[in-house]
């Protein structure tokens, strides 16, 4: 027991918490603004700094987790070692999180988040796109409408204009080919 550790005073009964179950090596408890419904930490009795400072700890600690992740239909078991690994508390302790659909707990290696955002931007400007090939080609602008496609499918760095030139290989007077630029 380590005297400047907050699970082992949870563990020794000296801080409250909701306990959950009990084993003889490990307790499991709920914490504090757990992330999803039945989100709880299985906390070694002993103390053992993280997952690599005592393996036999660590898999006995694992082993109850497991238990409890037995109960749900999808979950993680998380587990951080040092603070670039994201631990802040210096006590083994192993999440068990379980997880529904829509939940929106996205875990920091997968960057669901930030793709979910990226995916909503790509579709939002597909979208514009489709609709500007389609207001191309109601005008009357063949020749647009294939910009358009092309530049959706990454063909077309150039204007407009230097685009029709280069499709149908003749030139513009220069003056109009500055008016298609600007539109």
């Amino acid at each position: 027991m380590s005297a400047d550790c907050t699970f082992c005073a949870i563990v020794a009964g000296e801080l409250p918490a909701t306990v959950v179950r009990e084993w003889d090596d490990t307790v499991a408890i709920l914490p504090r603004g757990g992330c999803t419904e039945g989100h709880v930490l299985v906390i070694p009795r002993t103390h053992v700094a993280d997952a690599g400072a005592d393996p036999e700890v660590t898999a006995r600690t694992m082993a109850r987790a497991a238990e409890l992740m037995a109960e749900h239909e999808d979950a993680n078991i998380i587990t951080s070692k040092g603070v670039h690994g994201t631990q802040t508390q210096f006590h083994l302790h192993v999440h068990v999180v379980p997880r529904v659909e829509g939940d929106g707990l996205a875990l920091p290696w997968t960057g669901q988040s930030d793709w979910d955002r990226l995916v909503a931007e790509r579709d939002a400007l597909l979208a514009k796109f489709a609709v500007l090939a389609d207001r191309i080609e109601d005008a009357g602008s063949t020749m647009g409408t294939y910009y358009v496609l092309d530049a959706l499918n990454g063909g077309t760095e150039c204007s407009l204009a230097e685009y029709i030139r280069a499709r149908r290989g003749d030139d513009f007077p220069a003056g109009q080919a500055a008016e298609m630029d600007k539109a």
